[in-house]
């Protein structure tokens, strides 16, 4: 084998022959740390048209932020105006929140 990676059958059979398991032996995974990691942290499967998921990463990034991270934030700005007005999440409020976050990409 002289290409960096297995081009046919016999390549790949070569490498898995070099390949040594051991169970007997833990191994320490190493952990990723970062803004978007955390035990507090709960994941979140939200659909966003192609167009405005562009701009959402376009402006996080210019922002110095993961795309996360930027709707978190947006999500925890209309909650702290929430509060101060003592009335519940209606469907108008949510429309706001996704033309402004069409807007500020």
């Amino acid at each position: 084998m002289t290409d960096p990676y297995p081009t046919n059958a016999d390549d790949m059979n070569a490498i898995m022959d070099r390949l040594n398991y051991r169970d007997d032996q833990p191994v320490d995974v190493p952990v990723q740390t970062g803004q978007d990691t955390g035990a507090d942290l709960v994941p979140r499967s939200i659909k966003l048209p192609g167009e405005l998921d562009t701009r959402c990463k376009a402006r996080a990034l210019r922002l110095g932020m993961s795309q996360s991270a930027y709707i978190r934030s947006l999500i925890e700005r209309d909650l702290a105006q929430d509060e101060q007005h003592d009335r519940p999440v209606m469907w108008s409020d949510l429309a706001r929140i996704v033309t402004e976050l069409g807007r500020t990409a």
